[in-house]
């Protein structure tokens, strides 16, 4: 079926019945647009968009759990869409909370997949998101894990969620990965020390001046921390760019 097809069928349907919420119509789209699966929800003409939500997570599920890797991540998109709303049972939030972690075990060689369900429960522990707290308590070992992987972009994901989650607190783990293969990665904890660093990292920000791509970034991070630090801190510096 064409793509069109699937946005035409959910507005009739929509059409078809009782006026229902924004949220719901919005669920019913957000399932067409990103899984492309046209789900018939509204046919009860409740127009209640918490039965409208459930059903569209157990396709999502169905999706989270293909062994086709697209299809798995778009499982996991709608998933988070939905949960990142505050209109669900603490139950279901849990269930789906979990059955995201149990994905990203069952995850063996496709390094792909694993960074992409990373970063939905990165996201899942961002400022805004409804279930941020449980998000945080139950990812936060596997964002740790994952800083060890091979795969630039799990850790890229992997360090997007600990600094979502508490950026103070991340600063002190990732400061082991100032020298990672990742650029993104590299700059990401220039950024983090920038906004809650102390003096004691102008010592690792200060051997980044001069580097093609981090010497800006890291002397704007230390600007920022020598306006919050005592003058005695700018001094002592100023005496070491002068020094030959």
């Amino acid at each position: 079926m064409k793509f069109g097809f699937f946005v035409k069928e959910s507005l009739r349907a929509l059409g078809r019945n009782a006026v229902p919420s924004i949220a719901a119509a919005a669920t019913v789209l957000i399932t067409t647009l990103v899984l492309g699966v046209f789900i018939p929800v509204v046919q009860s003409a409740t127009g209640k968009t918490n039965e409208i939500k459930k059903q569209t997570l157990e396709w999502a599920v169905k999706y989270l759990f293909e062994q086709e890797p697209k299809k798995a991540q778009k499982g996991a998109e709608v998933i988070k869409k939905l949960l990142g709303q505050d209109e669900l049972a603490s139950t279901e939030v849990d269930r789906h909370l979990g059955l995201l972690v149990g994905r990203y075990e069952k995850i063996e060689t496709d390094n792909v997949l694993k960074g992409e369900l990373l970063s939905v429960m990165a996201g899942l522990c961002a400022q805004g998101s409804a279930c941020k707290d449980k998000s945080a308590r139950l990812f936060k070992p596997l964002f740790e894990e994952a800083l060890t992987d091979e795969t630039d972009l799990v850790r890229e994901a992997a360090v997007n969620g600990l600094v979502y989650i508490d950026k103070a607190k991340a600063l002190k783990i990732l400061r082991g990965l100032v020298k990672d293969n990742s650029e993104i990665v590299r700059k990401k904890i220039i950024d983090l020390a920038g906004e809650v660093g102390n003096q004691d990292d102008l010592v690792w920000l200060g051997e980044k001046i001069g580097l093609a791509a981090e010497s800006e970034p890291a002397w704007q991070a230390m600007l920022k921390i020598f306006k919050r630090s005592e003058a005695a801190v700018l001094a002592k510096w100023i005496d070491k760019f002068d020094s030959p």
